[in-house]
C-alpha cells in the first residue's frame, strides 16, 4: 500500500487557507512543500522547538532501530548527523558531515571526502577510521539497510585520514541513498568504551536527557562542524495519532511533527494552512512474512495466499477513508518511478483459497500472528487484514507492540 506523509511546522498563512493543493486529483499525492514559505525572516538565536514523533525511537542506537523519518530518524540524526542528505530542490544527494562526494565515471566507486575540524561531541575526531568503525559496526548489527550494504559493497579503504573510498560489487548511481540512511549515520568508536553503549555523535546536537515513550532532550553543540544551531535546544515527543498531532500543533503544544498514513489529517493540515513537506511513499505500508523455518510464512503457498487475499483498496477504507493513495505497486501514480506497465500483485481472494487449502491438507493448521504498532492507523489496517484473511481461511491473532 502507498503511504503519504507530511513534516510540519506551525506556520499558517494570514487567512488561516493553505497555499498548497491538497486536492488527490486521479489518486496521485503531488510531492513537494505545501504551505506559505514566502514569509521567511531573518533568523534569530534561541527557543526551544518541539517536535512530535510518529514512532518515538525506544533506542537511541542506530543499530538497534530503523532510520526512517517515521520511526526515529529524525531524531538520531541530529545527534549523530549522516555523511550526506537529499536536496529535495536540487534532486540529488549532497555532503552534509562530509566535505565532498564524488563518484567514478561507471559509478562503482564513491570517494567521501571528510570536513577539516569535523569532531564527535566528546571532541574526538571525525576521521576516516572513526566512519569506517561505525559502516563497520552498522552492517555487522545486520539492521534495516544493512543487508543492502552488504549486496553492493565490496570495500572500504581509508587512504588517509580524511578519506573514505567505497568500491561497489557493481556501478550504482543512487548509492547515496545508503549514506543518507543507516549507514550514514556515523556513531563515535567512544561511543562504546565503557561496555554499554553512549550516544555520542557528529551532529550537531547532544543528548541531555532521554526517557523512553515520554521525551528525548537535546542540547546544541557550540563545536559542531557546521557551525552552532540557532536554536536552544530540541524537545523530541510521543504522540498518540495523527489527529491529536495535528491538533497540537494547531494549538501551540508542538511547534513540528511528522503526519504519517493517515492522508484524511495530512489534507486537513494542508488546508489549514500549515507549512510543510509532503511526500508519497511507494510500499510505505507493507506486510512482512516471516519465512524463517518452522513459521507458515516458510511456505510460499502460505505467502501468495496472504498477498492475494488482502484488498489494498479495503485496507484503504478502512484506515484512510478511501482518500489516500491504495495499490500494490512498487511504485505508485504520483512517484517519478510509476510505470504503467508494472503492476503489483492483483487481489484474488479465490486463487488465495485455492492456495491456503492446498498448505493446509499438507498439515499447516491455518494460524497467523499479525504484528502491529499500538496506533490508530495501523490498528485499523490490522483489524482490517485480519477480516480479509479470516475470510479466505486464516485463524488471525493480532497482537500489539508499542514502538516500532
Amino acid at each position: 500500500m502507498s503511504i503519504g506523509a507530511l513534516a510540519l511546522t506551525a506556520c499558517a498563512s494570514a487567512d488561516g487557507q493553505g497555499s498548497g493543493d491538497s486536492a488527490n486529483a486521479g489518486g496521485a499525492y503531488a510531492i513537494g512543500y505545501v504551505g506559505d514559505r514566502a514569509g521567511e525572516g531573518d533568523p534569530v538565536d534561541g527557543g526551544v522547538v518541539t517536535y512530535g514523533s510518529y514512532g518515538f525511537p525506544a533506542t537511541l542506537d542506530p543499530t538497534k532501530t530503523l532510520m526512517a523519518g517515521s520511526t526515529g530518524g529524525t531524531e538520531l540524526a541530529a545527534i549523530y548527523d549522516t555523511l550526506v542528505r537529499y536536496d529535495f530542490e536540487k534532486s540529488q544527494y549532497v555532503p552534509q558531515l562530509a566535505a565532498g562526494l564524488e563518484s567514478s565515471d561507471d559509478g562503482q566507486t564513491w570517494t567521501v571526502t571528510l570536513r577539516d575540524g569535523a569532531t564527535f561531541s566528546d571532541g574526538t575526531p571525525v576521521d576516516s577510521a572513526a566512519v569506517k568503525w561505525s559502516l563497520d559496526r552498522y552492517v555487522a548489527a545486520k539492521r534495516d539497510v544493512a543487508q543492502v550494504w552488504t549486496n553492493s559493497v565490496a570495500g572500504v579503504e581509508t587512504p588517509d585520514a580524511k578519506t573514505v573510498v567505497i568500491r561497489l560489487q557493481r556501478p550504482w548511481t543512487d548509492f547515496p541513498v545508503l549514506l543518507a540512511a543507516g549507514p550514514g549515520v556515523i556513531v563515535a568508536p567512544s561511543s562504546e568504551a565503557s561496555g554499554s553503549f553512549t550516544p555520542i555523535g557528529a551532529g550537531p546536537f547532544t543528548v541531555t536527557r532521554f526517557a523512553p515513550n515520554e521525551v528525548l532532550e537535546l542540547a546544541p553543540r557550540a563545536d559542531y562542524v557546521g557551525g552552532k544551531p540557532r536554536l536552544a535546544g530540541l524537545r523530541f515527543v510521543p504522540t498518540a495519532n495523527a489527529q491529536g498531532m495535528f491538533e497540537s500543533i494547531r494549538s501551540g503544544e508542538l511547534n513540528a511533527g511528522y503526519l504519517y498514513r493517515n492522508t484524511e489529517v495530512i489534507d486537513s493540515a494542508i488546508d489549514a494552512g500549515l507549512e510543510g513537506y509532503r511526500d508519497l511513499q511507494g510500499l510505505g505500508a507493507i506486510g512482512m512474512i516471516n519465512q524463517r523455518e518452522g513459521r507458515p510464512g516458510a511456505d510460499v503457498r502460505v505467502r501468495r495466499a496472504i498477498a492475494l487475499g488482502i484488498d489494498p483498496e479495503a485496507l484503504n477504507q478502512r484506515v484512510n477513508g478511501g482518500k489516500g493513495p491504495a495499490g500494490s505497486a512498487m511504485f505508485p501514480e504520483g512517484s517519478k518511478w510509476h510505470n504503467e506497465d508494472v503492476q503489483g500483485v492483483t487481489y484474488d481472494p479465490d486463487q488465495a483459497r485455492e492456495l491456503l487449502s492446498q498448505a493446509k491438507a499438507d498439515g499447516y493448521n491455518g494460524k497467523l500472528t499479525y504484528v502491529a504498532i499500538n496506533e490508530e492507523a495501523s490498528r485499523q489496517g490490522a483489524l482490517a487484514a485480519q477480516a480479509a484473511l479470516n475470510s479466505i481461511g486464516f485463524d488471525v491473532e493480532v497482537a500489539y507492540a508499542n514502538s516500532v
